[in-house]
C-alpha cells in the first residue's frame, strides 16, 4: 500500500538521485581537446556555437577548447598528444608533413574555404569593385612577411610590381585610415571592422567619413588557399574515424547554425566563457556575411561544410614550392581526407 509518507520518501529519493544521474551522464561523455590557432574569438564561432547548443554532447563528447596565442603551435600540441584536434592555417599542414622532422598530422576539414588575407582600400559607396591593375602607382602597406604574397598577386594579374610604392606597416588599419597608404594587406574578418567603425563616427575625418572598404582576396586573385583547417594525428584518423566524424558533424552543425541564424550565434558566442570579442564585433562578423561567406564554396554546396578540394591543396603547395619554402608537392591524399565529412551542405 502506498501511503503519503512512502510516496514523499520515494519522491525525495528520486530528487536526491538527479545530480548523481547528471554526474554519471557527464562522466559518460568522452572529453575531446581542440587546440585553437589563436586566442578565443569570433574566428572560432562555429566551435563555440556547437558547444553552446549541445551539438558535441549529442555526439557523446565534452569539448575543451585550448586557447592559442603567441608561442603556441597547435601542430606541436596535437603532434605530442596534448590535444586531439587543432585548428591551423592550411600552410601549417603540408609544412609539418614536409619538415626535416615531420609531424604526422592529417587535415580532416576546412572551416574557411578561402584565406581572408586581402588588399583593402577605402572607397565611396557605390564605387566599382577594385581590380588588381588599380594598384599600379599606388602606395601599398604590407606587413614584414607580405612581400612574397604581393609579388605573387602582381605576377598573377599582370600588375607592374616596380610601380608599387611599398611601405612596411603594422597589422592595424591606421595607415589606411590616416591616408598613409592607398591599400593595405589585412584580413577581411578583422581590420575591416575597425575601418567601418571609424568611418561611421560622427566626428570622423573628412577623408574617411562615410567611406566603405573594398578588398581583393589573395585566394581569389593569386594563391588559392584554405584558411582555418582542422587537424588530428594521422593515428587518430585511422584508428578512431568515428571520433573524427563526431567532431566534424558537431562543427558542421555550428557552421550551418551560423549561416541560418547569424544574429543568434553572435549573441551566444559573445557570451561564451573566455571569448574575447565584444558583442558588437561579433554581430558584425556574423551579420555582415564576411565570415560566413568564407566558410562556403561550390564544394560545400555540393559536398558539405568543411570539404577540401584536392586541386586547391595542389595549387596552394605549388606556390610554396615556387618560392622555395617546401621541397615538393604532395598528393592531397597523403595528408588530407574527406572520408569523415558529415555532408551537411551550405546554401
Amino acid at each position: 500500500m502506498i501511503t503519503k509518507r512512502t510516496f514523499m520518501a520515494a519522491a525525495a529519493a528520486a530528487v536526491l538521485s538527479l545530480p548523481t544521474a547528471g554526474a554519471a551522464f557527464a562522466q559518460d561523455l568522452e572529453t575531446v581537446k581542440i587546440a585553437l590557432g589563436w586566442l578565443r574569438n569570433g574566428q572560432y564561432a562555429a566551435l563555440m556555437a556547437a558547444d553552446s547548443e549541445g551539438y558535441f554532447k549529442e555526439e557523446g563528447l565534452n569539448v575543451e577548447l585550448l586557447d592559442g596565442g603567441p608561442g603556441k603551435n597547435p601542430v606541436a600540441t596535437v603532434g605530442v598528444g596534448q590535444a586531439d584536434f587543432g585548428i591551423v592555417f592550411g600552410t601549417s599542414v603540408f609544412r609539418a608533413r614536409l619538415a626535416d622532422t615531420p609531424v604526422d598530422i592529417t587535415a580532416v576539414g576546412a572551416l574557411i574555404q578561402g584565406g581572408p588575407y586581402a588588399y583593402i582600400r577605402l572607397a565611396d559607396p557605390g564605387s566599382p569593385e577594385p581590380t588588381p591593375k588599380d594598384m599600379e602607382g599606388k602606395r601599398i602597406g604590407i606587413q614584414s612577411d607580405g612581400e612574397v604574397f604581393l609579388k605573387a598577386f602582381a605576377k598573377a594579374n599582370d600588375v607592374d610590381y616596380d610601380s608599387l610604392i611599398i611601405q612596411i606597416v603594422q597589422g592595424g588599419a591606421e595607415p589606411l585610415l590616416t591616408g598613409q597608404v592607398d591599400y593595405f594587406s589585412g584580413w577581411v574578418t578583422n581590420q575591416t571592422f575597425q575601418v567601418e567603425m571609424e568611418a561611421a563616427k560622427a566626428d570622423a575625418p573628412a577623408n574617411i567619413k562615410g567611406k566603405i572598404w573594398q578588398g581583393m582576396l589573395l585566394s581569389d586573385y593569386a594563391v588559392n588557399s584554405f584558411g582555418d583547417v582542422i587537424i588530428a594525428q594521422t593515428k587518430t584518423v585511422t584508428e578512431k574515424p568515428e571520433l573524427v566524424a563526431k567532431v566534424l558533424r558537431a562543427i558542421a552543425k555550428g557552421l550551418k547554425l551560423a549561416e541560418e541564424r547569424p544574429e543568434y550565434v553572435a549573441k551566444i558566442v559573445a557570451a561564451y566563457p573566455g571569448q574575447l570579442e565584444e558583442e558588437d564585433k561579433m554581430v558584425w562578423r556574423m551579420m555582415s556575411g564576411v565570415q560566413n561567406n568564407l566558410a562556403k564554396s561550390d564544394a560545400t554546396r555540393e559536398h558539405g561544410y568543411l570539404w577540401m578540394d584536392a586541386e586547391i591543396w595542389r595549387e596552394y603547395q605549388q606556390f610554396y614550392l615556387d618560392t622555395g619554402e617546401i621541397t615538393r608537392v604532395m598528393e592531397a591524399s597523403e595528408f588530407t581526407t574527406n572520408d569523415m565529412n558529415p555532408g551537411i551542405k551550405s546554401n
